[in-house]
């Protein structure tokens, strides 16, 4: 097979516009400027042939029937399943999470609470407890109890966007202990997802499942570039506005040397005295407030999508060979909502159902490998 070379480019065409839109609209160009008008323009195109050049590579289309060797780099086959797009958005908001964590955490830091870059550095390793406290859990939920990826994913969100809910209030008040605890709260909700997703995955499409777990990984990625330049229009916006909001006089000079795109202003705040230099670290604060705020909606679409998720129990693993496997406990899809199953009660009859049209499938396919023994053994 070839690779989908031309949409690949088209993807990565398509990303940078929409990047760019959202880094320059509204903070370096208003949003009647040309040049943002012209990235969404290009962006939406972009956008548009992409996915219209993947609907014509699914099989018996045009693109399929001219170009036979070409592989779709997206198969939006994916998308007949609903939990693909739900997986596809919890991917998105936890890169967003991720991303904001590592990224404007370190910028509180330096700006807000005047730590050299070395030490805003080490106050990111908080978010790694969380991690792996996040991961080892994900190992018992999947391998001891409950053995099951929705409400673990579930609770994955919940707890991540808990942390990070608390973040803005957080960062405002200055108060590093708070900060630290969300960052390793949030952290711990990142952690939970990778296993929980894979496995999720690997229960949708077992078949198809290099282009599945691509698609979140592409999307988790993408989620947390479209997040930083969000929150960098949003930070840079506020910041500004907050400065200008000091009085000149009170600043003197020194204000024309503070900039939110220029890292030089971080030896300007270290220069003002120490009385003018908490109106200025109060305002990165509340500017950073303002970041974590603006990505909070992103966040909580995880959440919303996380309740939509069907559900996969895991199959049991038995040391000893002679041990065997209810078959009530065996690995099981459920592609409806896990939760609203749950709510109503039938779960259980949901899963006899499809125990019985499994042993019907078995009993079919022994007959008809009776069947054709019978027929090899007539014409020897």
């Amino acid at each position: 097979m070839v690779a989908d070379k031309v949409n690949l480019a088209d993807n990565a065409k398509n990303d940078t516009a929409l990047t760019i839109v959202a880094s320059i609209g509204g903070n370096e160009y208003p949003w009647s400027d040309a040049r943002v008008f012209v990235s969404i323009v290009i962006g939406g195109l972009l956008f548009t042939t992409f996915f219209g050049y993947e609907y014509l590579l699914e099989p018996g289309k045009l693109f399929a029937r001219k170009f036979p060797k070409v592989s779709s780099m997206l198969p939006l086959s994916l998308f007949h399943k609903k939990d693909t797009t739900l997986l596809t958005i919890v991917a998105l908001s936890s890169g967003a999470s991720l991303y904001a964590a590592f990224y404007f955490i370190s910028i509180y830091w330096n700006v807000a609470m005047s730590d050299s870059p070395s030490e805003a550095g080490i106050q990111l390793l908080y978010y790694l407890p969380g991690l792996g406290v996040g991961t080892v859990l994900a190992m018992f939920l999947c391998n001891a109890y409950p053995r099951q990826t929705s409400h673990p994913l579930l609770a994955s969100a919940i707890i991540e966007a808990a942390g990070m809910a608390v973040l803005p209030w957080a960062v405002t008040a200055r108060n590093g202990a708070v900060v630290n605890g969300m960052m390793a709260l949030a952290g711990c909700g990142t952690g939970l997802r990778f296993m929980l997703s894979g496995l999720h995955n690997v229960g949708i499409w077992p078949l198809r499942l290099a282009a599945a777990i691509s698609l979140t990984d592409f999307t988790n990625e993408f989620g947390g570039t479209l997040s930083i330049a969000i929150m960098g229009t949003v930070f840079n916006s506020k910041w500004s506005q907050y400065l200008s909001d000091i009085p000149s006089t009170t600043l003197g000079g020194a204000g024309e040397n503070l900039s939110p795109r220029d890292t030089q202003s971080l030896g300007a705040i270290n220069a003002l005295p120490l009385d003018l230099q908490n109106p200025v670290r109060q305002a990165a604060a509340k500017a950073v407030m303002w970041a974590f705020i603006s990505i909070l909606p992103i966040i909580a679409l995880r959440i919303i999508s996380s309740i939509g998720l069907g559900n996969v129990w895991i199959n049991a693993t038995t040391s000893n060979e002679d041990e065997t496997v209810d078959e009530m406990s065996k690995g099981w899809v459920m592609y409806d909502s896990f939760l609203l199953a749950a709510w109503r009660r039938d779960v259980k009859v949901r899963k006899v159902a499809k125990l019985q049209a499994r042993l019907r499938n078995d009993i079919a396919d022994e007959n008809n490998a009776t069947r054709q023994e019978e027929r090899r053994t007539q014409a020897v």
